[in-house]
């Protein structure tokens, strides 16, 4: 998804849903929908790009109740070049999506909308459940990508945030863009007071 916006959630259901309201509630038809982005998002240098997780196409295949591979095709099958995002940590990405999934909070843009109502509360089970996700889905897209045989890079999430600047500056040597300034990151690592004690806690679940 060739682009320096980061913040690109063209597939999450809340996005599109607001899309249908601005556009008098019609209905999404993917390959339009994508048009219409593009056509307004592509940067002054011709590139166009799209963020998107495996499990928000899974769910829009289901929603459509088409097979995933037309999905895919619908949505990223135009893209040239993937970068592609892994973390090698998996547990606290595990847990980092366990406690977003509880509070409603998933960036740093939306911490001033936490409600205190919603708390998160440690649950191993569920913890599982995204370790396993997130590996099915890293190798959903590798098989994607290795099938369409386009060009990927991987990005290691936690080399981007030891080195934002030369990670980007290696992403752009990708894309094939020169002299690109490179902003500052638009969000900031979301670290909660529960995140290490999960940790421990599911550890110690595992007795480990």
């Amino acid at each position: 998804f060739p682009s320096h916006d980061t913040r690109l959630w063209f597939f999450n259901n809340a996005f599109m849903g607001g899309w249908q309201r601005l556009n008098s509630g019609r209905n999404i038809h993917l390959e339009s929908y994508l048009a219409e982005l593009e056509s307004r998002r592509t940067t002054s240098n011709g590139v166009f790009g799209v963020k998107a997780h495996w499990s928000q196409l899974y769910t829009l295949a289901n929603q459509a109740k088409v097979p995933l591979s037309t999905l895919a095709r619908a949505t990223v099958g135009k893209c040239t070049k993937f970068i592609q995002i892994n973390r090698r940590d998996k547990l606290a990405q595990a847990i980092s999506l366990l406690i977003a999934n509880k509070v409603k909070v998933y960036h740093s843009d939306q911490l001033s909308l936490r409600n205190a109502v919603n708390v998160a509360t440690f649950d191993a089970a569920e913890i599982s459940v995204n370790i396993t996700r997130l590996f099915m889905d890293e190798a959903n897209w590798s098989n994607y990508i290795k099938e369409r045989g386009v060009d990927v890079m991987e990005v290691i999430y936690e080399d981007l945030v030891a080195d934002h600047v030369g990670t980007c500056r290696r992403v752009f040597d990708f894309l094939g863009l020169r002299d690109v300034e490179i902003p500052a990151p638009p969000t900031t690592k979301l670290e909660t007071p529960e995140t290490a004690e999960f940790r421990r806690l599911y550890l110690k679940h595992l007795g480990a």
